[in-house]
This record gives C-alpha cells, sequence and structure tokens, in this order.
C-alpha cells in the first residue's frame, strides 16, 4: 500500500520537473539562437506541407542553418527568454507544486526543510532543469518511512515490556495462591508453621495462668468462710 503510494508521488514530481525543465530549456534555446529555433521550425512547417515527414526534415534543417545569421539578435532576444521561462515556472510551481505539497501534507508525509528547499530550486532562474520537486519528494519519502519504522519499532518494544510484565505478575499472583492455599489446608489438617505453634503455645500459657490465679482467688474466699 505505502509502496503503491510512495511510487505515485514520485512519479508525478518526474513527471512535474520534465515539464519545467522542458519548458525552461525551449525557452532558451529560443533566446539563444532565436535564427536557427525560428528557422528550423518554419522550415519544417512548410517542408511538411509539402512533402510530409520528409519536407519537414529537410526544410527544418535548411532554414535552420539559413536562420543561423539572424542569432545575433540573441542578445535582445534571450533575457526575454528567460524572463519567460521564469514566469511559466512561477506559475506551473504555484499549481501543480502546490498540489504536490499539499497532497504530502495531507498523508503527514511533508517535511519543511526539503520542501522549502524544492520550491526555492524551482523558483530560481536557471536551476529549473535540475529535479527540485522530485528531489524534494524522496526526501520526504525517506524521512515518513524512517519515521514510521521507528514508531513500529517503538511500538513492538513497549508491548513486548507490557507483555512480559503481565506474565511476570501473572506468575507471582499464582504463587501467592497457591502458597495461601496450601497454608489454608495445612490449617485444616491440623498442620501449623512453627510461627503458629509458638503463638498456640504463649496462648495456651496465658490460659493456665489466669486459671491457676482464679483457682487461688477461689481457694482463699473458701478459707475465709470457714474461719
Amino acid at each position: 500500500m505505502h509502496t503503491a503510494r510512495n511510487s505515485l508521488l514520485i512519479l508525478f514530481a518526474i513527471l512535474l520537473d520534465i515539464l519545467q525543465a522542458g519548458i525552461s530549456a525551449g525557452l532558451f534555446m529560443m533566446g539563444a539562437f532565436p535564427g536557427t529555433v525560428g528557422g528550423a521550425a518554419g522550415g519544417c512547417f512548410i517542408g511538411a506541407k509539402v512533402a510530409g515527414s520528409v519536407g519537414c526534415a529537410i526544410g527544418g534543417t535548411v532554414a535552420g542553418f539559413a536562420g543561423s545569421v539572424v542569432n545575433v539578435a540573441s542578445a535582445a532576444t534571450l533575457p526575454f527568454a528567460v524572463g519567460l521561462g521564469f514566469a511559466v515556472n512561477f506559475c506551473i510551481s504555484a499549481t501543480l507544486g502546490v498540489i504536490l505539497v499539499a497532497w504530502l501534507w495531507s498523508l503527514g508525509m511533508y517535511k519543511f526543510g526539503p520542501g522549502i528547499t524544492g520550491f526555492i530550486v524551482e523558483l530560481t532562474p536557471g536551476l529549473a532543469v535540475v529535479p527540485g520537486w522530485t528531489m524534494m519528494t524522496i526526501l520526504c519519502v525517506v524521512r515518513k518511512t524512517a519515521e514510521e519504522k521507528k514508531l513500529v519499532g517503538s511500538t513492538g518494544s513497549l508491548f513486548t515490556t507490557f507483555a512480559t510484565t503481565g506474565i511476570a505478575g501473572a506468575g507471582a499472583f499464582a504463587a501467592f495462591a497457591i502458597n495461601q492455599g496450601t497454608a489454608r489446608r495445612a490449617r485444616e489438617a491440623g498442620v501449623f508453621t512453627q510461627e503458629e505453634q509458638d503463638q498456640n503455645l504463649a496462648e495456651k500459657k496465658q490460659f493456665v495462668s489466669t486459671e491457676l490465679k482464679n483457682i487461688d482467688g477461689i481457694r482463699a474466699k473458701n478459707q475465709a468462710y470457714a474461719a
């Protein structure tokens, strides 16, 4: 279950990086080599109308070489292309990038460190070709997986502790019950422990002493009556 979820997240991030990198690279090429790119595109379009795919290949090659002389205009077109690339990447990050972050957040997988790093990389001109979203997602997945494994290990240890404590407590209670039962049966059979025997002997001595005192008192009274 988690493997499929993590794979979908990483796949979405990879596609997002490919989209941004492709657009940035394409705009950069158009700004740096306007004549070549424009000529190749125009020649391919016209050639395809005439001779299909073969005409596109021939027309694009010829027109691309011919249009290279216009590349001197790159000093003006390149800054425009870079600015346009930044604007497009910002829009993608503000839509699809936010969707990816919200997806991670809803699963409890979003981590602030990798997340903010991914945004900075993707919004920095010239770094859009770096797979920032993919790296961010992989780091979030790795950290979440490590946390889940740590939680499972802690839960297992806690369960083992409770189980061991419970078994020990049950054993102690059973031993106590057995001892109590043995003592009760011994009393019923007239068998007492040494402590109980000593206590019984002391009680008997006390009883005899009390009776002797009572006898002496009766004897004194009888003597008084006889006199």
